[in-house]
C-alpha cells in the first residue's frame, strides 16, 4: 500500500519540470521506498541519479542537500552490490565533507562519510585500507560524542571487522565483545545483576532444604517432594549454562526454562496447592478426554491427507511463469483428478475475480501467484488466460496442508477450535471437490461440540466431587461442634439471603408522653418512633410510607430511569442536548439524596444503618454527594472529570432489592470469589510463564510489523497468550510460524492451547456452573414453585393430552362445532377418524417435508419463466389446499373456537393456522390484484416448516421443555442484557469519538479532514474497516477526505455500543475492538499504534464478563432446569420415552443374562484347533494384535505427498504396509480356523473381516479397475477406511470406552436436538435465499460465503454457528450505495446491495444457534458425562459387571447361566476389586478365594451355581463392606454417586439392603446354602491340612507332639494338635477328628 501511494504521488509530479522542488522532493522518496519494498531496484537508482544530477546543476556541488543525494545514492549503490560505482561517490562525500561542513556538524559529516567509503573498501576487498579510515571516524567520534555514544559504538564495530579481515582475528574479537558489553543498557545491567541475586537465593533455599531434608533415600526427603522436583529442575538449569558455556551457553531452550520460576509460587498461595490438586486428579480422566481428542486428529489426519494431499498445490499462474520456471509441472485440462462435467460456478467466480489473494503469501513464486485453486478443474485457469501450474508453497504462509498426517494436524486444530476453520475448508472444497464439506463440518462436530465439552465435563465432574468432599470435611467438623451453631450459621446465612430491614419491637410505654424508642442508649439520632401517637407521630408515619413498597417500586425506576439518561449521550451531540442531559441526571441523584435523609430522620441512624439494604443505598448516595463536590470544585479548572459519571452506575446494585434473580447471580458470584481468584491467580501466572516462553522464542523479530500479535515486549506478549488462552490462536500462529517456521511455533501454541484453552478457561466455566447449581440446590426450588409449575402444566398440557388419549383410547366429543354439527354427526365422527389416523398424520408430514424441499429450491436466482417455477407455482398451489383440507378437517372435528377441544384451544393449532393463513393470503396477493400489497407475507412461508415440530416426538418434548426453562431463561437474559447496558455505558465513556479517522493517513484532526470547496458529508464511506490501511473500498475509487468509523461500529452510541460488546460475547472479533480502542488517542483524533494502552483490560475484563460469565450463565440455567424437569417427570427433558428406554438399555447392557462364549472346537486334527483356539483367546494374542494395530496406525501416519520421489522410501513403506495386511489376513484365517462360524457370532470379528476385505479389494485394485468400472475416488476412500481398525482400541481401553459411551447414550438427545437445529438453519437459510441472494461480493461475502444457493447458505449459517467471522458476514450484507453496490442497476436486474434487516437476522440466529442450542448440547454431554461417572470407585460400577460377565462366559460357554460350585474360587481369584479379589494386597490365594465364597452365602442346586445369584451377592457384599448408607429411596439420596449406585444395584438384586449384613444374609442358612458352605468348608480344611502336614515334615520340631530327643508321646493319643478346644465347625462337620 505504501509502494501504490508513493507511487501515485509520483506519477503527479512526474510531468512537471525537472528542477521543481516537490518533484524532487517526491522522486527521492519513492525511490527510497522501491528499493525498501524490494522493488525494482534499477529504476529507483535512475531517479536518485537524476535527482542528483539535477541539484548539482541548480544547488551546486557544495550544497547540504546535494551531499545528502550523494551519500544516499552511494549507499545505495553499496546496498545493491555497485561497489564500483559507490567507490567515487564515498571518496566525494568525504571531500565534500571535509570542505564545506564546520564545527560539530563537519566532525559528524565527515566520520559518517568515512565509515561509509571504510564499509565500501573492505566490501570490495581492501580492508587495510579499510581499517585506517575506521580508525580515523572513530577518533573523530570519540571526541565528538564520548565512548558510549551508539555511533562510536558502530565504527568500532566496523573497525573490529575490519581486524579479523586484515588476520588480527584476537583484537578483532575483544573489540568487538567491548562493543557488546558496553551497548547493554542500564536496564540490561541491573535485570542482569537481579538475576544472580535471585539465583544465589533459589540455590541457597535448595542447599539448606536438601541438608535439613536429605536427598533422596527416605521418605520425606527433598527429591521426593513434586514442588522442590520443579525448584531442583529450574534451579539446575540456570546454572548449567554458567558452569558449562562451551556446551550450554548457546541453548536458548535452557534459559527458557527459567520461565518456569512463577510455578514456585503456587505452593504459598492459599488455597491454590488445594486448586491445583484437583486440577491433577482430573488428569487421568483429562488423558482419557486427550486420548479420544488425539484418536480423532489422527484419523482425520490419516483419512485429510489421503484424500487431499498435494491439492492446495496447484493454482492458476500468468503463462510467463514457464520462462522463469521452465521444469514446472503443469497440469492441463484432461488430468485434474476430479473434473466436474461443467465449471463450478463457485470456481469461475473466483478465476475471474483473481483469485484468493488473501492467502498468497511471500514465497519465493508468490509473484505468478493467482491464488485460484485448480486441481480439480484446470479449465477454469484458460478462461482468464492462465495455465494450472503446481506451486511449492500451500496457502496461508504453508500452514494450510494436508501433504502429510502431522501437517494436516493444524487445520483440524483450527476446526476443533472453530477459528478460521471455514478458510480451510473452502480451500479444499475448491480445489477438490464440492463434497469435502462433509470431512470439516463432521471434525467440527465429533471435535469442537463433543470433544471439548468432554473437557469440560470432566473438570466439572472433578470440580463438583472436590467440593462435595469438602463440604462433607465441612459437615462433619460442624457436627462436632455444639449444637447450636450449625443452626446460628443457617440463620446467619438466611439472614444475608433476604437483607430485609431488621424488626425492632417497641421498647417502654406506647402513646404516652415518650413517643421515641433509644436503641442501645443512643442520642436523639438513633432515636426511632414507636407508634403513630404523641409528638413523632408523623415521623411514624413517614416511616411508614418511606418504608412502603410503593416508594420502593418509585425507586426502583429512577435506578432505571438514571440507566436510561446514562445510555443517552452520543458522539456529537449539541451543548444543549448535553445539559439537558445532565440536568436530568442531577434531578434523580437530588431525589436518591433526598431519599436518604427522609429515611433518616423518619427511622433514625441505628435503625436506617442497621439494615444492610440502607447500608448500600448510603453508600452509593454518599459516592454520588462526593461526585456533586468534586465536580462544583473542578468545575473551572479545565480537567476532565467525566469518568465520574461511570459511578453512576454504582446505583444498579439497588436493583438486587427489587431484583431477586440479579441478587441470586450476584450472590452466586460472591460465593465463588475464593475459588475465581485462586484460578485469576493461577491464570496470570500461567500467561506469565507462556509470555516468557513466547519472548524468548519469538521476541525481537520482524513479526510486530505485520501483526498485532507479537512478543517483543511483555504486554503485547500478555495480551497475545490471553487470546490463546481464549481459542484464538491461528492468527498468532501465522504471523509466528511466518518468521520462525511451522515447527517452532507448533511446539509453543498447541501446548499453550490445551493448558490455556482446553484446561484453565473450562476450570472457569466449571468454577461458575458449581457457583450456581449451589444456589439452586440451596434454593430447593421453593421460591416462585407453584407459579412455575402452574406455567409447566399449561405448556405441558397438550402433550400430556395425547399421551392420555393414546393409553385410553380416544375420548368423546363434546359440543357442537361449527355451531350445526353435534358430538354424533356422523361427518363429524368421520372427519375426526381421518384427522386422528396415523396415515393420515404421516401423510401430512411427508407433505410438510416435500413444501420445504419446495421453498429451498424456489429461489429468487430462478427463471420466472422457467419451467421449474411453473411446476413450483402448482405444487405451492397444491400443498396449500391440502394444508387447508387438513385444518378444515380438524376445525369441523374439534371445533373452532368455542368448544371444549376447540382447534384454536391447542398451541401447536394456533401455529399451524397461523401459517396456513400466511400460505392462503401469498396465493391471493397473486391472484388477485387487491392483495398485491401481501406479497411481502409470501417471505413468511419459511415459518411452514415448523409444523413439524408437532409431529416430530423428540423435537416436540426439547421444545415443551425449553418452554418450561423459558422463565429461567428470560431472566438470565435479562441479567445478561444489564451486563451489556454497564460495559456499553462504560465504553461510551471511555472511547466516544475516539474510533474515527480521516482517510487522508497524513491528517491526524478531524478538523482538518475536509476537501477544500467540498461539502462534507458524514455519511460518506461509512463502511470503512477497522483500521485505515486494510479499508474495504473498490480498488480504482477515488477516496474523499472524510472523517469515518470502522464498519463494525465504535462506542459513539449506546445502540453501536450494544452491537460492539454483543460481538466481542461471541468471541467473533474482539481483538480488532481492542486494539482500536489502545490505538485511540483523543476525541476526534486519529489513532495511532500503540500496543500498551492500559484501556485493553477493559476488552479483557468483557470477554471474561461478557464471553465466558454469560454464555455459561445460558449453560448452567439449561442444566439445572432440565435436571429439575427430569427429576420431576421422571423421565428426560430431551428425550422421548422410547429413547429413555433405549438409553437405559444401553446403560444397562451389563443384563441380568451371562454372555455366550466361543467353545472349544469338538473335532480337533492333531490338537491343532485347541491350540489355535487357546491361542486367539488368550490376553497375550489380544495385546499382541492391539501393538500391531498401533503400530499400523503410526506407519500410515509416515506416508507424505510426493512420497514417490523417494523410490527407496516408498518401497520400504509400501512392504510394511504389505506385511501389516498379510498380518490381518493371517489373523482372520486363524481365528476362523480355531472359532469356526462362531467367529462371525462376534461383532468385533464381523467387523474385522469387513476391514480385512476393504484390504483385500485395495490390494488388487489394479485388477478391478480392468474388470469393473471403479472410479479411482472410490478406492482411495476404501484405502482410507483401513484406519478403523484402530477402533478394535476401544475394546481394551475402559477410560477410552466409558467416553465413547457418553457419546453413545447421547445420540437420541443430541439427534432431538441436531433436528431441531436443523430446522432452524433451514428456516434461517431459505429467509436468507430470499432477502440476501444477490448482495455483492465484498470481503467476507465472497464466492464461498453467500446465500445464492440454499448448500451455500446452509455452510454460511453453520460457520456463524461456530462465531467464526460472522459479524463480518452481517457488515457485508448491509453494505449500501455508499460503499459500491447499485441499488437501481441500468440492465434491470436486481440490486446487489444488502439488506438492514442483516442485524436482527444474524443477531437472532446467534442468540438461537449459540446460546441455546449449542447449549443443549453441552448440557446433554455433561449431564450423560456426570450419570457415567459419578459411581463410587469402590463401589460395583457397570464396567466391573462387564468383567464379571466376560469372565463367566469362559466358565459358561454356553451361556446358561451355570457354572459348577468348585469353579466360584477361581472366578472371583480373576475379578479385581471392588468385586473380586485380584491385586489386592495380601494376594489373590486358593485360601482367601474359599473364605470370600464361603462369606457370600450362595445357594447351590445339583452343584451349580446361578449367575445373577452370584453377581447379587457379590454387589450386596461389596456396599456392605464400605458401609455404604444408601437410602432406599432415590429422591431421597442426596449424592449423584449413591443415586447412581442405588439405581445399578436394583437391576441385580431385589433384596432390601437391610437385610443384608457385612458379606452375607442375615437370616439363617438354608440347606441349599449349607451344602455349598459344606463344599467351600471342607477344602479350607484340606489346605490348612495340607499346608500343616507339609511344615511338620520340612521341621519336625514345630509338631505338636513332638517331646524334646529320646520322648516318647503319651499313651493312646498319637497326635495332639492343639491344646485348644476345635473350633465349632471342625465339631459340626465331623473332619478329619
Amino acid at each position: 500500500m505504501e509502494v501504490s501511494l508513493a507511487h501515485a504521488r509520483w506519477e503527479s509530479v512526474r510531468s512537471r519540470p525537472l528542477e521543481d522542488p516537490e518533484r524532487l522532493f517526491v522522486a527521492n522518496n519513492y525511490a527510497v521506498t522501491l528499493l525498501e519494498s524490494a522493488g525494482d531496484p534499477t529504476g529507483a537508482l535512475e531517479l536518485l541519479e537524476e535527482v542528483l544530477k539535477v541539484r548539482r546543476r541548480i544547488l551546486g556541488n557544495e550544497h547540504p542537500e546535494t551531499l545528502d543525494s550523494i551519500t544516499n545514492l552511494a549507499l545505495n549503490y553499496m546496498e545493491v552490490g555497485r561497489y564500483e560505482a559507490a567507490l567515487p561517490l564515498s571518496e566525494e562525500a568525504v571531500a565534500l565533507t571535509r570542505g564545506t561542513l564546520a564545527g560539530p556538524d563537519r566532525v559528524e559529516g565527515t566520520a559518517h562519510a568515512i565509515g561509509s567509503l571504510a564499509a565500501v573498501l573492505h566490501l570490495m576487498g581492501e580492508p587495510s585500507r579499510a581499517r585506517q579510515l575506521h580508525e580515523e571516524a572513530l577518533q573523530m567520534r570519540r571526541r565528538l560524542l564520548g565512548p558510549s555514544h551508539l555511533d562510536t559504538m558502530n565504527s568500532e564495530h566496523g573497525l573490529g571487522q575490519c581486524l579479523i579481515s586484515v588476520g588480527e582475528s584476537t583484537a578483532g574479537l575483544a573489540m568487538l565483545e567491548d562493543v557488546v558489553a558496553r551497548a547493554r543498557t542500564r536496564k540490561e545491567e541491573i535485570l542482569g545483576h537481579l538475576e544472580w541475586v535471585y539465583l544465589l537465593i533459589f540455590t541457597f533455599e535448595l542447599v539448606t532444604k536438601m541438608l535439613a531434608y536429605g536427598l533422596i533415600v527416605h521418605k520425606h526427603s527433598y527429591l521426593r517432594d513434586p514442588w522442590c522436583q520443579l525448584d531442583f529442575v529450574v534451579v539446575s538449569l540456570a546454572w548449567l549454562p554458567i558452569l558449562f558455556p562451551a556446551i550450554f551457553g548457546n541453548m536458548s531452550a535452557i534459559r527458557s526454562v527459567r520461565a518456569l520460576r512463577p510455578l514456585r509460587a503456587l505452593k504459598r498461595v492459599p488455597g491454590m496447592p488445594v486448586l491445583v490438586g484437583s486440577i491433577l486428579k482430573s488428569m487421568p480422566a483429562m488423558g482419557n478426554v486427550a486420548g479420544l481428542a488425539g484418536f480423532i486428529l489422527l484419523v482425520f489426519g490419516i483419512v485429510g491427507m489421503n484424500l487431499f494431499k498435494g491439492v492446495l498445490h496447484y493454482r492458476c499462474a500468468d503463462p510467463a511463469m514457464l520462462e522463469d520456471y521452465p521444469d514446472i509441472q503443469v497440469l492441463t485440462a484432461g488430468d485434474e483428478a476430479a473434473a466436474d462435467e461443467a465449471l463450478d460456478e463457485r470456481r469461475r467466480l473466483t478465476a475471474l475475480k483473481g483469485g484468493r489473494e488473501e492467502f498468497i503469501s511471500s514465497h519465493p513464486q508468490a509473484d505468478y501467484d493467482s491464488g485460484t485453486l485448480c486441481y480439480a478443474d484446470a479449465r477454469i485457469c484458460a478462461e482468464v488466460g492462465q495455465i494450472c501450474v503446481y506451486f511449492d508453497a500451500n496457502p496461508d504462509g504453508d500452514t494450510v496442508s494436508f501433504d502429510s498426517v502431522s501437517r494436516a494436524m493444524l487445520p483440524i486444530l483450527q476446526a476443533i477450535t472453530f477459528d478460521t476453520w471455514t478458510d480451510p475448508m473452502f480451500y479444499v472444497m475448491d480445489a477438490y471437490s464440492f463434497a469435502a464439506w462433509g470431512y470439516f463440518i463432521a471434525i467440527a462436530i465429533l471435535g469442537g461440540m463433543f470433544v471439548v465439552n468432554l473437557f469440560l465435563a470432566v473438570i466439572f465432574d472433578e470440580f463438583m466431587r472436590a467440593q462435595a468432599t469438602e463440604e462433607a470435611v465441612e459437615d462433619l467438623t460442624s457436627g462436632a461442634t455444639e449444637g447450636g451453631a450449625p443452626l446460628d450459621s443457617a440463620r446467619g446465612e438466611a439472614d444475608d439471603l433476604t437483607l430485609l430491614p431488621m424488626p425492632h419491637s417497641p421498647g417502654g410505654e406506647t402513646g404516652s408522653k415518650h413517643c421515641c424508642t433509644r436503641l442501645d442508649g443512643g442520642d436523639c439520632c438513633d432515636c426511632s418512633p414507636a407508634s403513630d401517637e404523641g409528638c413523632c407521630g408523623w415521623r411514624y408515619t413517614l416511616r411508614q410510607a418511606m418504608l412502603s413498597s410503593t416508594l420502593g417500586n418509585i425507586s426502583t425506576f429512577f435506578v432505571v430511569f438514571n440507566l436510561f439518561l446514562m445510555c443517552l449521550p452520543y458522539a456529537g451531540q449539541s451543548k444543549a442536548y448535553e445539559n439537558d442531559v445532565e440536568m436530568a441526571s442531577s434531578v434523580v441523584t437530588w431525589i436518591f439524596i433526598i431519599e436518604m435523609f427522609l429515611k433518616l430522620l423518619s427511622m433514625g441512624c441505628s435503625e436506617y444503618w442497621g439494615d444492610s439494604w440502607n447500608v448500600l443505598d448510603g453508600i452509593i448516595v454518599s459516592i454520588s454527594i462526593v461526585e456533586i463536590v468534586i465536580t462544583v470544585l473542578l468545575a473551572d479548572t479545565g480537567v476532565n472529570i467525566s469518568f465520574l459519571r461511570m459511578l453512576r452506575l454504582l446505583r444498579l446494585l439497588r436493583l438486587l432489592k427489587a431484583w431477586p434473580g440479579l441478587y441470586k447471580i450476584v450472590m452466586s458470584f460472591v460465593k465463588a470469589i475464593p475459588q475465581i481468584s485462586n484460578l485469576c491467580v493461577l491464570l496470570f501466572i500461567l500467561m506469565f510463564i507462556f509470555a516468557l516462553l513466547g519472548m524468548q522464542t519469538f521476541g525481537g523479530t520482524a513479526i510486530s510489523e505485520d501483526s498485532r500479535w507479537h512478543f517483543d515486549y511483555f504486554y503485547p506478549a500478555i495480551l497475545t497468550v490471553f487470546n490463546i488462552f481464549t481459542g484464538g490462536w491461528v492468527d498468532a500462529f501465522q504471523a509466528c510460524s511466518d518468521e520462525m517456521g511451522v515447527l517452532i511455533s507448533t511446539l509453543y501454541f498447541v501446548p499453550a492451547l490445551i493448558i490455556g484453552f482446553f484446561i484453565i478457561m473450562n476450570l472457569f466455566v466449571a468454577i461458575l456452573l458449581e457457583a450456581f447449581a449451589g444456589d439452586e440446590e440451596e434454593e430447593g426450588g421453593d421460591e416462585g414453585g407453584d407459579d412455575e409449575k402452574k406455567l409447566e402444566l399449561d405448556v405441558a398440557t397438550g402433550a400430556e393430552a395425547e399421551t392420555e388419549v393414546e393409553l385410553i383410547g380416544p375420548e368423546p366429543l363434546e359440543g357442537v362445532s361449527l355451531f350445526c354439527l353435534g358430538p354424533a354427526n356422523g361427518f363429524r365422527q368421520g372427519c375426526r377418524w381421518i384427522a386422528e389416523h396415523s396415515i393420515f398424520d404421516q401423510f401430512i408430514i411427508l407433505l410438510i417435508i416435500a413444501s420445504s424441499v419446495c421453498l429451498a429450491i424456489d429461489v429468487p436466482r430462478l427463471d420466472p419463466d422457467s419451467e421449474l417455477k411453473a411446476q413450483l407455482d402448482r405444487l405451492n398451489l397444491i400443498f396449500t389446499a391440502l394444508f387447508v383440507l387438513e385444518m378444515m378437517l380438524k376445525i369441523v372435528a374439534y371445533g373452532f373456537l368455542f368448544t371444549p377441544k376447540a382447534y384454536l384451544k391447542q398451541g401447536w393449532n394456533i401455529l399451524d393456522f397461523f401459517i396456513v393463513m400466511i400460505s392462503i393470503l401469498g396465493l391471493l396477493a397473486d391472484i388477485v390484484p387487491v392483495f398485491g400489497k401481501l406479497k411481502c407475507l409470501r417471505i413468511l412461508r419459511v415459518l411452514r416448516p415448523l409444523r413439524l415440530l408437532a409431529r416430530h416426538p423428540g423435537m416436540k418434548i426439547l421444545i415443551t421443555s425449553l418452554i418450561k426453562t423459558l422463565p429461567s431463561v428470560v431472566e438470565v437474559f435479562a441479567v445478561v442484557f444489564v451486563f451489556h447496558v454497564v460495559f456499553a455505558i462504560m465504553g461510551m465513556q471511555m472511547f466516544v469519538g475516539r474510533f474515527g479517522a480521516c482517510t487522508d493517513e497524513s491528517i491526524k484532526v478531524r478538523a482538518e479532514c475536509y476537501e477544500p470547496g467540498s461539502k462534507h458529508d458524514p455519511a460518506v464511506l461509512a463502511g470503512a474497516t477497522a483500521r485505515l490501511e486494510k479499508m474495504r473500498m473498490l480498488e480504482d475509487a477515488e477516496l474523499p477526505t472524510e472523517w469515518i468509523n470502522p464498519p463494525y461500529g465504535s462506542f459513539d452510541d449506546w445502540g453501536q455500543s450494544m452491537i460492539i460488546l454483543y460481538i466481542a460475547a461471541t468471541g467473533d472479533g474482539w481483538e480488532a475492538f481492542m486494539f482500536a480502542g489502545m490505538d485511540a488517542t483523543g476525541v476526534d483524533m486519529a489513532p495511532e499504534r500503540n500496543d500498551f494502552s492500559a484501556v485493553a483490560v477493559f476488552f479483557l475484563m468483557w470477554m471474561l464478563v461478557g464471553n465466558f460469565v454469560s454464555i455459561n450463565l445460558f449453560v448452567g440455567s439449561i442444566v439445572d432446569n432440565f435436571t429439575r424437569i427430569k427429576k420431576e417427570d421422571d423421565g428426560s427433558a430431551t428425550m422421548t420415552p422410547e429413547q429413555t428406554q433405549w438409553v437405559n438399555t444401553i446403560k444397562g447392557s451389563s443384563s441380568e443374562y451371562a454372555n455366550k462364549a466361543a467353545r472349544k472346537p469338538r473335532c480337533d486334527c492333531c490338537g491343532l484347533r485347541n491350540r489355535a483356539f487357546e491361542l486367539v483367546n488368550s490376553r497375550a494374542f489380544e495385546f499382541f494384535v492391539m501393538g500391531v494395530i498401533l503400530t499400523n496406525t503410526f506407519g500410515m501416519t509416515l506416508d507424505f505427498w510426493r512420497v514417490e520421489e523417494h523410490p527407496k522410501y516408498d518401497e520400504y513403506y509400501d512392504g510394511t504396509m504389505m506385511c501389516f495386511t498379510y498380518f490381518y489376513y493371517a489373523e482372520f484365517l486363524i481365528k476362523f480356523f480355531a472359532l469356526g462360524c462362531h467367529y462371525f457370532a462376534d461383532g468385533w470379528c464381523r467387523f474385522d473381516f469387513f476391514l480385512v476385505s476393504i484390504s483385500a479389494v485395495d490390494q488388487f485394485a489394479p485388477l478391478l479397475l480392468t474388470v469393473l468400472p471403479v472410479p479411482p475416488t472410490m478406492l482411495r476412500v476404501l484405502r482410507v477406511m483401513r484406519v478403523l481398525r484402530v477402533l478394535r482400541l476401544v475394546k481394551e481401553l475402559k477410560g477410552l470406552r466409558d467416553l465413547v459411551m457418553t457419546l453413545v447414550i447421547s445420540v437420541p438427545a443430541l439427534f432431538n436436538v441436531g433436528c431441531l437445529l436443523g430446522l432452524v438453519m433451514f428456516m434461517y437459510a431459505v429467509l436468507g435465499l430470499n432477502v440476501f441472494t444477490y448482495v455483492q461480493h465484498s470481503g467476507a461475502i465472497s464466492a464461498d460465503r453467500n446465500f445464492e444457493s440454499f448448500g451455500n447458505a446452509m455452510l454460511l449459517l453453520f460457520q456463524c454457528l461456530t462465531g467464526d467471522g460472522w459479524s463480518e458476514i452481517m457488515d457485508d450484507s448491509m453494505i449500501t450505495e455508499e460503499r459500491g453496490c447499485d441499488p437501481h442497476p441500468a440492465d434491470g436486474s436486481p440490486s446487489d446491495c444488502g439488506s438492514k434487516l442483516a442485524l436482527p437476522y444474524f443477531m437472532s440466529f446467534t442468540v438461537i444457534g449459540t446460546f441455546v442450542m449449542l447449549n443443549l448440547v453441552v448440557a446433554v454431554i455433561l449431564e450423560n458425562f456426570t450419570s457415567l461417572g459419578s459411581v463410587n470407585p469402590n463401589l460395583v460400577s457397570p464396567d466391573d459387571i462387564q468383567d464379571f460377565k466376560a469372565l463367566w462366559a469362559t466358565f459358561d460357554p454356553d451361556a446358561n447361566g451355570l457354572i459348577p460350585a468348585k469353579f466360584l474360587p477361581a472366578l472371583v481369584k480373576q475379578l479385581k476389586p471392588p468385586i473380586g479379589i485380584m491385586g489386592t494386597p495380601d494376594g489373590a490365594t486358593n485360601a482367601k478365594a474359599l473364605r470370600f465364597c464361603l462369606s457370600l452365602g450362595l445357594t447351590q442346586s445339583n452343584g451349580e451355581v446361578n449367575f445373577k445369584i452370584v453377581l447379587d451377592a457379590l454387589i450386596n457384599k461389596n456396599y456392605k463392606a464400605q458401609n455404604v448408607d444408601i437410602e432406599e429411596d432415590v429422591k431421597t439420596a442426596k449424592s449423584p454417586a449413591v443415586i447412581e449406585a442405588l439405581e445399578l444395584r436394583r437391576q441385580y438384586s431385589e433384596i432390601p439392603l437391610s437385610a443384608v449384613s457385612a458379606g452375607r444374609l442375615k437370616n439363617s442358612l438354608t440347606p441349599r446354602r449349607r451344602e455349598l458352605s459344606k463344599v467351600f468348608a471342607e477344602e479350607i480344611l484340606r489346605m490348612f491340612i495340607r499346608r500343616k502336614r507339609k511344615a511338620w515334615l520340612k521341621n519336625p520340631k514345630s509338631h505338636p507332639s513332638y517331646r524334646g530327643p529320646g520322648a516318647s508321646p503319651k499313651k493312646g493319643k498319637s497326635v495332639v494338635l492343639s491344646e485348644k478346644p476345635a473350633p465349632a465347625y471342625f465339631v459340626e462337620y465331623n473332619l478329619w477328628f
